[in-house]
């Protein structure tokens, strides 16, 4: 009965059940669909533009709370009990479908952040909302955050950030290169920053950059993809 209705509403709508699978499958997979990213995810944000009440009532009966950035182009599917900047906050706690985040990810997280609101402040941001940075930048304000030198190998430092990749958070060609430039995405700051700052704390490698971000944000970071085990190299 609830397929036959939802395939009667995307039906009145020029859409399949096919198109519906898509959309979901895919934030449940990645957890964020960023038009820019690619023709691929172009399409597959316009769908989702298309149907976003009927992902929003189907993803809902499990628990996910999809928040859709339309100026910006983005879409984010939060995991059950997870805290969302800007939204009324949920009392189901910590939920199996989703991880902490890790220190060297932490740590990376906050520098990306700081970085972030720092271009912002001197309007550096791009047409594209991005603000770009040199690579090394990134690395000396790591390195000043955490004590930890970035991985020396770019097999190491690619695994560092393919989850924050995956999550669209950033773009760049490659890190082999110091002189390479690193877009940070307005999308890093619809992830809360109080799970990032605990993971720092269990290192014991908290500076006082991370001060900085206390007032900006409460609740629990949620990083993660819906799909634990997503290994794609993007």
């Amino acid at each position: 009965m609830i397929v036959e209705k939802l395939s009667q509403e995307l039906n009145n709508r020029n859409l399949s059940l096919i198109d519906f699978k898509t959309v979901v499958h895919r934030l449940l997979e990645k957890q964020v669909i960023y038009r820019r990213e690619s023709n691929t995810e172009s399409e597959i944000y316009d769908l989702f533009i298309r149907m976003d009440d009927l992902v929003n009532d189907y993803l809902a009966v499990i628990g996910v709370r999809v928040i859709a950035n339309r100026e910006m182009s983005f879409v984010i599917a939060y995991p059950p009990g997870s805290d969302i900047p800007g939204e009324p906050g949920q009392e189901n706690g910590q939920s199996a479908l989703q991880r902490r985040i890790l220190g060297d990810e932490a740590g990376l997280m906050i520098t990306l952040r700081l970085l972030y609101e720092e271009k912002i402040r001197e309007g550096g941001i791009h047409e594209n909302g991005c603000v770009y940075v040199p690579l090394e930048t990134v690395f000396t304000r790591f390195l000043s955050i955490t004590k930890r030198e970035m991985p020396s190998r770019e097999l190491e430092r690619r695994s560092l950030f393919t989850t924050l990749k995956q999550l669209r958070i950033i773009e760049y060609t490659d890190l082999e290169n110091p002189e390479q430039w690193v877009g940070i995405r307005e999308i890093i700051l619809h992830f809360t920053l109080d799970g990032v700052v605990q993971a720092l704390n269990q290192l014991d490698i908290m500076e006082t950059d991370t001060a900085k971000l206390t007032d900006a944000e409460d609740g629990a970071i949620d990083t993660a993809s819906l799909d634990g085990q997503d290994k794609e190299e993007l």
